[in-house]
């Protein structure tokens, strides 16, 4: 929602061709730290891809889960270069 609210910023309009076009390539911040695009070919997000646990928290895990005592640990980050597979989209994009 908030890069979609950025996109709507940056085409001036809510048109939904014109959001299209300000979302290809735009570069957002996610959340948890680094850097996510949407790809232009076929407007699918790339972000970094985080593999986590959940079970007793300590003081690195801040956030406790509905009240339990338990939170969500990082066990793995992998960075969004390395999760784009090629694509065989072939999106057909509204006439302007």
């Amino acid at each position: 929602m908030r890069m979609l609210q950025a996109a709507i910023v940056k085409a001036k309009s809510a048109e939904p061709a014109k959001i299209g076009a300000a979302l290809e390539g735009m570069k957002f911040d996610v959340f948890d730290g680094g850097e996510g695009y949407m790809r232009a070919d076929d407007h699918q997000f790339i972000q970094p891809l985080y593999i986590a646990s959940f079970g007793e928290r300590s003081a690195k895990e801040p956030f406790d889960e509905e009240g339990s005592g338990w939170g969500w640990r990082t066990a793995g980050k992998i960075e969004a270069a390395n999760t784009v597979l090629p694509t065989t989209c072939k999106m057909n994009r509204p006439a302007s």
